[in-house]
């Protein structure tokens, strides 16, 4: 169900990158960090000097983490991706696991969803809808429910502290629909306040996929509202 790389690129060009990783674009996010577009190991890779930000299928931590959650992710309909890379999320769910969806993505940063748009998000035929947005305060004024929230959201290889606060957590399980399914992923050396989404999600696990962890969490498991 992947996206056929011959659509996209010269046969020479995808053979080659299993060899050495091909570049396709340079530019500047912004904060004026180099962000690469390149061709490696058959996938479209996106990354800074110290953080891979999107690699198509080969993106293993949400990877992983659907694989493992995929009888449960059958029939959602809504999904939010607050940090957009370019689009690995959204490609995984539908060319790997079938989830035809309605995807909403919330970047912050223009020239990545320029990028997105270029490389990955034409190529799906779900209905995607981009925003250049706060995903810190898209919560507090969203109307719209989502059946599946997935938070990804990095300053190179750290996810702000603002994104661990309660009150921002709350705010995010008033998102969610009912049976509603967050994914939060974050760097296991980061050693973040990881207590806060266990006190606003009681069931909240995370799941190991290589240097980070998944936490997963269902609405229907908290203990507030």
């Amino acid at each position: 169900m992947g996206i056929s790389l011959k659509r996209r690129f010269p046969r020479w060009k995808i053979w080659a990158s299993f060899i050495t990783e091909i570049t396709l674009e340079r530019t500047y996010d912004r904060n004026d960090k180099i962000l690469t577009v390149c061709l490696s190991r058959g996938r479209v890779q996106l990354y800074t000097e110290n953080a891979i930000y999107s690699w198509e299928d080969r993106y293993t931590q949400f990877r992983e983490v659907f694989y493992h959650l995929a009888p449960t992710l059958k029939g959602k309909k809504e999904v939010l991706l607050l940090g957009l890379g370019l689009g690995s999320i959204p490609f995984i769910l539908e060319k790997k696991l079938g989830l035809f969806a309605n995807y909403t993505a919330v970047e912050c940063d223009e020239q990545i969803i320029y990028l997105a748009e270029k490389y990955l998000l034409k190529y799906l035929d779900s209905p995607m809808c981009t925003m250049h947005a706060d995903a810190l305060a898209f919560p507090t004024y969203t109307k719209e429910r989502y059946d599946i929230i997935c938070v990804d959201v990095f300053e190179d290889q750290v996810t702000p502290l603002a994104f661990f606060s309660k009150k921002y957590l709350e705010n995010l399980r008033k998102c969610m629909g009912s049976g509603g399914l967050l994914l939060f992923n974050i760097l296991r050396t980061q050693r973040p306040p990881v207590e806060t989404i266990a006190a606003v999600f009681p069931g909240a696990y995370p799941f190991r996929s290589g240097e980070n962890d998944v936490w997963v969490a269902w609405k229907n498991n908290s203990r507030i509202g």
